[in-house]
């Protein structure tokens, strides 16, 4: 039995996955399941936030994650926020992506779990394109409409409409915006 291109079993998790997103976040369009989020500060999800299985998100004490409207997020993704991370709307994340605003500061001493969170706000920009295994780090703000090809690491913030690229991820060049290419 097919229904609307998926099969039988795989129309059921939908429904399910569904069911559980509108229970839990009832503006979101779906979270599929599974999902882990530890929230121990302040979460926003915008209207028809999408997502695709495993995302987790882990907002530690303190923390703010804010996740604009429309945005999209595939499958297996990771969000560490200690302070705070803002994704504007319409952003589209591809999988395996990694987003954080913390790092351990390795200058403590005893093991690394004890270690101390150093911490930077993290911004997406509205409309930017994070490609498959892209990591962002501390500090980092993505102006709006930039693209991040695939498994770049993100280190320095970015001017709008960029091309950024590599590890440490540059800029390869400004992308033209829709009213420069009036003619």
């Amino acid at each position: 039995m097919k229904i609307r291109g998926y099969g039988f079993i795989h129309a059921f998790y939908l429904s399910i996955s569904w069911l559980v997103t509108k229970l839990a976040f009832p503006r979101a369009k779906i979270i599929r399941l599974p999902f882990f989020f530890r929230n121990q500060g302040f979460l926003e999800i915008g209207a028809a936030f999408s997502a695709g299985r495993s995302l987790r998100l882990d907002i530690h004490q303190g923390g703010s994650l804010i996740i604009g409207t429309g945005v999209q997020v595939n499958d297996h993704c990771q969000i560490a926020c200690a302070s705070k991370v803002v994704i504007g709307d319409d952003v589209l994340i591809a999988s395996k992506v990694f987003i954080t605003d913390h790092d351990h500061d390795f200058r403590d001493q005893g093991p690394p779990q004890s270690w101390s969170l150093n911490s930077e706000n993290v911004h997406i920009g509205e409309g930017c394109w994070l490609g498959n295994g892209v990591h962002v780090l501390k500090g980092v703000s993505l102006g709006e409409g930039t693209v991040v090809g695939a498994g770049s690491v993100v280190t320095k913030s970015t001017p709008p409409s960029s091309i950024v690229v590599g590890n440490p991820a540059r800029v390869l060049f400004e992308r033209p915006l829709n009213e420069d290419l009036a003619v």
